[in-house]
């Protein structure tokens, strides 16, 4: 079976699954895994404070006159209303001899939410995206906690931050166009 092929049906078969599911305030059974929610109410969650699903994006100038260290501050906004719920200043720095974009960056992402701060250090993979001159994909998955202080409700929490991202780097070192992922998973109280 080629492989577009296999993508095809697998897409028809998620739309046919999606259409069919319950209503969303109804568990969704699983066999062997009991009842499941389904993603969208996972966010529900981000009101115990445990889960927060965040987007980055925008074009945004570089606050740094060091072509190896770039700083960048934005809204960040809730990836289940859509509202803006704060700003991030993604501060990385290239871990590599040579000129931006490198294959590998020191993050520190500091989100300033309504309920307190939060800062996340973890580093950053950047590779070319193969499809688009110009853009970079990027990911911050790190294998352990990431979050090294908060403020407010976030004191004393800890935890790690996922990120995955696209960027447009043609304007660079002046401004970059961000699209970002976040899923920060706090760990219980």
């Amino acid at each position: 079976m080629s492989r577009t092929f296999r993508s095809l049906a697998l897409a028809s078969v998620f739309t046919v699954a999606v259409s069919t599911l319950p209503p969303r305030s109804q568990p969704v059974p699983v066999s062997g895994l009991g009842p499941t929610r389904l993603v969208a109410e996972t966010f529900a969650a981000i009101d115990a404070g445990d889960t927060v699903a965040l987007r980055f994006a925008g074009r945004l100038p570089n606050q740094s006159s060091d072509p190896t260290h770039l700083v960048f501050t934005g809204e960040v906004r809730s990836m289940s209303t859509g509202e803006v719920v704060g700003t991030m200043t993604h501060d990385v720095t290239c871990l590599s001899s040579t000129p931006p974009p490198c294959a590998v960056l020191d993050a520190v992402n500091t989100f300033r939410l309504a309920e307190g701060a939060l800062v996340n250090h973890a580093l950053e993979s950047v590779a070319p995206d193969p499809q688009h001159a110009d853009f970079v994909l990027i990911g911050n998955h790190p294998p352990g906690e990431s979050i090294v202080s908060g403020t407010g409700a976030y004191e004393g929490r800890t935890g790690r931050a996922h990120m995955s991202a696209r960027h447009e780097i043609s304007e660079l070192p002046g401004f970059a166009t961000f699209d970002d992922f976040w899923l920060i998973e706090l760990d219980p109280r």
